[in-house]
Parts: structure tokens; C-alpha cells; sequence
């Protein structure tokens, strides 16, 4: 049993749904089903009810909810005793394609700077295969790559997310907009990334099935090159929809609908098994996973709230596990206990009076102390001046 696998059961629980579950922790859906069945196996016992698109926690995972939860506050809190009060400062060596050096790469590395200017960054740009059989040798820390899904028993995953591959031309050529096959565009001059890349790899070999091919007037390894010899109206390219997003928004360039051609590559983020994970690591990691940043400036694109099906804040989960463990009273209010982790807090309480204030009957009513069926303020507002009444 693997700390991750209780982490990916926690997040399939709490967002009931493992497609979002894998959204969330930068998995493909089809690695958090194996982690969930891998788990199920060890327990010998089956821990969600799948009906739909809903997943459910059968009996057996509500009540391993609780153990993983306390495993993993457990892990948290020894983390944090340890590493707490000591800033980042140890060297990072980061390996990617030039791709993503050039669209994602300033943006995460502008911040982890702000946050941790001690430590000292090294980025070293090559192939995916180049910066394999570098991880491999211990050459490199991690690997952010754009990619078709790679997997290895020795490499540890940590991030996968799917980026469309598309066609772009100037604003002014005469397919902007257009809805276009592949037939259309054919004889058009087109300036191409190198053979050795992973799409255009991919592209030829669909084009092949159809027994078409590209003759491209340039091959070059240099996206920014491309992109400016479209800007002056000089032909037509394919190109990670990541390369191009800003120039597209700002207008400099078009993105051409081919509606017979559909290819996507992989952002993923990979170390070693046998690399010790540092927290530099750790912090590279959570800053490349899909938090919405602005590409102009930097700043982050939604609120610092939870929103709908989003999961809780682990430090926040962490906290209120600690405080509900130390607290003499504990008071329930206008909960049916129902969606995971909050349900199982109350797992957590080793005090002397349980409060349930609900209008509806819960399945933690029979250890309550005290029960209330009325509304949450109600109850409150009169328990407030029964209190201050006893107390003049």
C-alpha cells in the first residue's frame, strides 16, 4: 500500500468521480483505476459502487475513509515537523523540450523564484529521449515533456495532461477561420518542426494512412522562428496549441479548423523511483500542475476559494482534524454527512458531547448527545442567550 494510493482513494471519494479525480492530481483516469483496483485488491474488499457517472463509497471505503485519513494526517504532520523551518535552498535540475521552455516554463519558474529565491535553478533543453536516458542516469532531477503517454515501471508520474496539436497561419491568410480538410491545405507551403518531433512523428504517420505527406519548405527546431515567419504571411504550420495560445489571442496569428486531422500531445512531469523527491522537487511540481496562471503577467486566474467538486486544501483538512481531535464539544451543523472527507471528521471527535443540528436524520445521530431538528441559526441564537442569560 503507497501513500499516493490513499491519496488518489481520498480525492476519488471527496469528488466522487474519478475522471475529475484525475484532473486534480495530473493522473490519467486510466492510472487512478488502477490505483483504486490495486488498493481494492490489497484490502480484498471493494471500496466504491460505480452506478453512472457517480461514484460512491461502499460501506467498507466509508470506513477505510477514516484510517486513510488519519494515515495521511499522520504523514503530513511528520513532513511538516521536519521541514517547517527550513527554506529552500537546494539546487534544482530541471530537463524539457524547447516547447514548453518557451510557453510554460517562465511563468512557474518566475514564481517558484518569488517564493524561494535561494534555490538555484538549471534547465537543460532536448529531446524526450535525450532527457530520458539523462533522468535515468541521475542527470536530472525530473523531466517536463511534451509527448505521446510515456510510462516505465522505474519512473514515478506525476503529472499527464492532454494539448492539442493544431494548425495555424497568419491573420491574414485566406483560411483563417475557415473549416477546412486536410486535402484543402495539402500543396500550401508549410514551415514544420524537424522530423524527430513527437507530433509532427505524429502527423505524417496519419497523413500516411490517407497516402498523403507534406513537403515542407522549412524544417527547423525553433517554434518562435515559425511562429514569426507566420506573423509576415509565409505559409501554414503545425504546432502545440501551448506554442501558440498567446500569439493566437493577441491576434498575430489563426488558428485553421482541419476537421479530418486530430492529434493531441501529453504534458507530463516524471523522476526516477530511486531519485529521493526533495522539496524543490515537490514545489516544481505543484506550481506546473493546472493552476490557471495569466501568460501575461503571471497572476492567478481564479479566486483563492474552493469552488464546486474542487478538493479541500490538505493544510486546511490537516488543521481541522487536529483541532476536532482536541476539542471537548463538538456541534454538527447543517450537514447530512454524507460527502467525504468532511463526513468523516467527525471520526475524529474523542470528546465529551456530540451536537447535531439537522432537519434531516444523519447516520451519526445514534452517538449524538444532544440532537436538534431545527434550523442551524435557530438553534444557535437561542443556545446564545441561554448562555448569556445564565451567565448575568
Amino acid at each position: 500500500m503507497e501513500i499516493r494510493q490513499l491519496e488518489t482513494f481520498v480525492h476519488v471519494a471527496q469528488l466522487q468521480s474519478f475522471s475529475r479525480a484525475a484532473e486534480v492530481l495530473g493522473y490519467t483516469q486510466s492510472a487512478i483505476t488502477v490505483q483504486i483496483r490495486l488498493l481494492e485488491n490489497e484490502l480484498e474488499t471493494r471500496l466504491f459502487d460505480r452506478t453512472g457517472k457517480r461514484v460512491v463509497l461502499t460501506p467498507s471505503g466509508k470506513e477505510f475513509m477514516g484510517h486513510a485519513s488519519r494515515i495521511l494526517y499522520d504523514v503530513n504532520k511528520a513532513k511538516k515537523s521536519m521541514n517547517d523551518d527550513a527554506e529552500l535552498k537546494n539546487p534544482l535540475h530541471i530537463g524539457t523540450i524547447e516547447s514548453l521552455c518557451t510557453a510554460k516554463l517562465p511563468a512557474v519558474l518566475s514564481k517558484f523564484r518569488e517564493f524561494h529565491p535561494k534555490v538555484n535553478m538549471q534547465v537543460t533543453i532536448d529531446t524526450p529521449e535525450q532527457l530520458i536516458r539523462m533522468m535515468e542516469h541521475n542527470g536530472l532531477d525530473l523531466i517536463y515533456i511534451l509527448d505521446t503517454p510515456r510510462w516505465d515501471q522505474n519512473w514515478v508520474k506525476v503529472m499527464e495532461k492532454a494539448e492539442p496539436v493544431v494548425f495555424v497561419a497568419s491573420a491574414d491568410s485566406e483560411f483563417a477561420g475557415k473549416t477546412l480538410k486536410m486535402e484543402n491545405i495539402l500543396e500550401e507551403p508549410f514551415f514544420l518542426t524537424e522530423k524527430n518531433a513527437n507530433y509532427r512523428q505524429a502527423l505524417d504517420q496519419q497523413l500516411a494512412l490517407k497516402k498523403q505527406a507534406l513537403s515542407p519548405v522549412l524544417e527547423i527546431s525553433d517554434t518562435a522562428f515559425i511562429i514569426r515567419m507566420l506573423e509576415k504571411n509565409h505559409g501554414l504550420s503545425f504546432l502545440p496549441y501551448l506554442a501558440v495560445e498567446r500569439d493566437i489571442r493577441k491576434g498575430r496569428i489563426a488558428l485553421l479548423h482541419v476537421e479530418d486531422v486530430e492529434i493531441s500531445m501529453y504534458r507530463q512531469i516524471f523522476y526516477h523511483k530511486n531519485k529521493f523527491k526533495t522539496r524543490e522537487m515537490e514545489e516544481f511540481i505543484r506550481l506546473c500542475r493546472p493552476i490557471p496562471y495569466c501568460p501575461d503577467c503571471g497572476g492567478v486566474l481564479k479566486p483563492d476559494v474552493v469552488l464546486y467538486e474542487e478538493p479541500l486544501d490538505s493544510n486546511t483538512i490537516d488543521d481541522a482534524i487536529h483541532e476536532i481531535s482536541r476539542a471537548d464539544m463538538l456541534i454538527i451543523g447543517g450537514t447530512s454527512l454524507v460527502v467525504y472527507p468532511a463526513a468523516g471528521f467527525v471520526n475524529y471527535f474523542r470528546g465529551d458531547a456530540l451536537v447535531m443540528i439537522n432537519k434531516d436524520a444523519t447516520n451519526q445521530d445514534g452517538r449524538c448527545d444532544l440532537v436538534f431538528r431545527e434550523s442551524v441559526g435557530q438553534v444557535l441564537e437561542e443556545g446564545v442567550r441561554l448562555l448569556k442569560d445564565s451567565m448575568e
